[in-house]
């Protein structure tokens, strides 16, 4: 119920009892005992109002502070830490859905901090569609204890509550609630522009941070329905046309979200931008080119999604220019990925304190030179995680160095996409000494060259690479069966195997349960933890009662959702091993898309078995 409505109706309902209490009391009453009478009654009476706070409510006695963590809780949630091996199975990225068009809270109050001679009346002005552009936040009102009504009720009822930011549902409890948000800056510390134009509600966001560091997340893959236009003959065809799909951001959008944000590029701590129109991407590079060192960056995404294949030279061309952003420093940087977006590599101060770093379907022509790849993976000591997926240093390998390249401190490497020259050229160069998790996704042709470099002893090393790895994961990878025998017979070490078997030739699996010709056990002796796609039970229950009759028992076996188990394969698999369900990520099941959920194993969810 509105405020104002509430307010009229417990008034009347008041004013009546009062003046019932004064007709039945007897003459003899005195104006004290009738006035004593009519608290105790009006307690009795709103002892249940939910817009009255119980007496003793306990979450009004909470400090501030307490108050303001649990707002952050409930605005940020904390996802729960997992063990290793299910980050290795379900990763840790949670993409956020911010994409409430239509939340209302108040315009600021006042101008926003743009650059030297900037106002926002410069910036462009809203569609027909987005009315004032106001968001809408009535607070002259509040007032009273948490749980004294809505110190903010919306004077539109065009959206559902539930759909808002937590933050703001806080901020419309009462005026103590408001009070505590809006002095917590770490509640707005997330701007996405998901609103649309003109963004009203991201630049009270952003004023609203008072200095807390800031996490951008914009996604211009977004689309907006627009009823299609019709030529006025009124004809059938004209009447059940349905409305047609149009980007939801314009190139002056990106142009109006750089313009809010570079002012604050100091306190930026992560930025992440997707798009499928390169022309948006540019813009932001452009911006970020001009922007000074963003020294509390700690993580920068960029991502283009485009369905071409591996290409020699990037379109369009007119946007190819390779920009040198936040002037080439950002000394808390640690996490990077560029999809289908290449810089000025030669910019060392970016990659100097990087942990993760993901290079994605770059053309051949944008990819860094041998030199600055090598810098690239070389500046940061504490640099453990990399990703090379239809990228890696540009030219012929014939250009590029004969010197071996020593990476210690690299543990988790991904590779994808590759031709096979390419790759093996690449990693006779590269001594990946201390590399113990490997995900390998190839989907054409004959890579049994690539597994022979494998099995090859490290650059300047005595064992392979394939020797150290504690956890393997092949996605997709057409090879010859001898090739398959020799990547086995090089896993020793190998405790955790995934092996996506809607894409792999089935020999990848039969050849587990199978001792090899020549050999006097079965392969990949420490193997306790498989997990599989396009797998049914009975294939699950042979390979379990086959290994554990070789005394090589598995113990953990991950299902994906797909493949469902019957009954008595379920029953069976859980009384010898723990039998758990994933999720797999959005690309093992559509591989016509080749983008989405590409973090291998890392995307799926585990469902837990009953």
């Amino acid at each position: 119920m509105p405020s104002n409505l509430k307010a009229d109706a417990e008034r009347d309902i008041l004013s009546g009892f009062k003046s019932a209490i004064t007709a039945s009391a007897s003459i003899s009453t005195t104006e004290q005992e009738k006035n004593e009478l009519f608290t105790k009654y009006t307690e009795d009476l709103l002892h249940n109002n939910p817009y009255k706070p119980p007496k003793g409510c306990p979450i009004n006695n909470l400090p501030n502070e307490l108050l303001a963590y649990i707002f952050e809780i409930g605005a940020y949630p904390v996802e729960e830490e997992e063990d290793d091996e299910l980050d290795y199975l379900t990763g840790s990225e949670v993409e956020s859905d911010d994409d409430d068009d239509s939340l209302n809270d108040s315009v600021p109050t006042k101008q926003h901090e743009l650059p030297e001679g900037v106002q926002l009346k410069d910036l462009p002005d809203a569609d027909a569609n987005d009315a004032s552009g106001e968001w809408v936040d009535e607070d002259e009102e509040e007032d009273g204890s948490c749980c004294s009504g809505s110190g903010s009720s919306s004077s539109s009822s065009s959206y559902d509550d539930s759909e808002q930011f937590f933050q703001i549902l806080v901020s419309h409890v009462c005026k103590h609630w408001r009070e505590v948000a809006l002095s917590s800056p770490g509640l707005w510390a997330t701007v996405s522009f998901s609103e649309g134009r003109p963004f009203a509600r991201s630049i009270a966001f952003l004023e609203r941070l008072q200095g807390h560091p800031l996490n951008i997340d914009i996604d211009c893959q977004r689309a907006r329905l627009v009823e299609p236009t019709h030529d006025g003959s009124g004809s059938d065809s004209d009447s059940d046309s349905a409305p047609e799909e149009q980007p939801f951001y314009s190139q002056e959008d990106i142009v109006t979200m750089m313009v809010l944000l570079v002012p604050h590029v100091s306190r930026w701590r992560s930025f992440q931008l997707l798009t499928s129109d390169y022309a948006h991407m540019h813009t932001a590079l452009t911006a970020l080119s001009k922007c000074p060192s963003a020294p509390l960056l700690e993580t920068l995404q960029l991502y283009h999604y485009d369905d071409a294949d591996e290409a020699e030279e990037f379109e369009p061309k007119e946007l190819s220019q390779s920009f040198r952003i936040l002037d080439g420093d950002a000394p808390k940087l640690s996490v990077m990925a560029l999809w289908g977006v290449h810089i000025d590599w030669d910019s060392p101060g970016l990659f100097a304190h990087l942990t993760d770093i993901e290079l994605a379907y770059h053309a051949k022509d944008v990819r860094p030179s041998w030199d600055h790849f090598i810098t690239v993976l070389k500046s940061s000591p504490a640099l453990e995680t990399v990703t090379l997926c239809q990228a890696g240093p540009g030219g012929e390998p014939s250009s590029w160095s004969t010197d071996t390249v020593e990476l210690p401190s690299i543990k988790n490497l991904m590779m994808r996409y590759q031709e096979p020259a390419y790759i093996v050229a690449l990693m006779k160069r590269l001594a990946f000494i201390n590399v113990n998790t490997l995900t390998l996704d190839y989907d054409t042709d004959d890579y049994s060259d690539f597994v022979k470099q494998l099995v090859e002893p490290i650059p300047g090393g005595r064992k392979s690479l394939l020797s150290q790895l504690e956890r393997l994961k092949i996605a997709g990878m057409p090879t010859e069966h001898k090739a398959i025998d020799l990547l086995y017979a090089e896993l020793q070490n190998c405790k955790n195997l995934n092996l996506n078997l809607r894409d792999l030739d089935p020999v990848w699996f039969d050849k587990l349960r199978t001792v090899p010709e020549g050999g006097d056990q079965l392969p990949v002796p420490r193997l306790d933890t498989l997990v599989t796609m396009g797998v049914d039970g009975d294939q699950l229950k042979d390979m379990v009662a086959v290994r554990e009759r070789a005394g090589m028992p598995l113990k953990k076996v991950y299902v994906a959702e797909g493949d469902q188990l019957d009954d008595e394969a379920e029953t069976w698999l859980k009384e010898r091993v723990e039998v758990e369900y994933f999720e797999p990520s959005d690309s093992e099941e559509d591989d016509e898309n080749p983008f989405d959920g590409y973090d291998d194993l890392e995307d799926g969810m585990i469902i837990e078995l009953d």
